[in-house]
């Protein structure tokens, strides 16, 4: 899967380009930081 990003893609817009085959981007185009959450079930004592 090819994604393009004509712009800027941020947070989940790039999670979806990284997980594609191949991202296209011109000189102005950006990706954002990201920020992956894993909910850990509760520590039972």
């Amino acid at each position: 899967m090819r994604f393009l990003i004509p712009h800027t893609a941020y947070n989940a817009a790039t999670m979806l380009a990284l997980s594609g085959d191949e991202i296209l981007m011109d000189d102005r185009s950006t990706l954002g930081p990201i920020d992956p959450q894993i909910m850990m079930p509760a520590h039972k004592e």
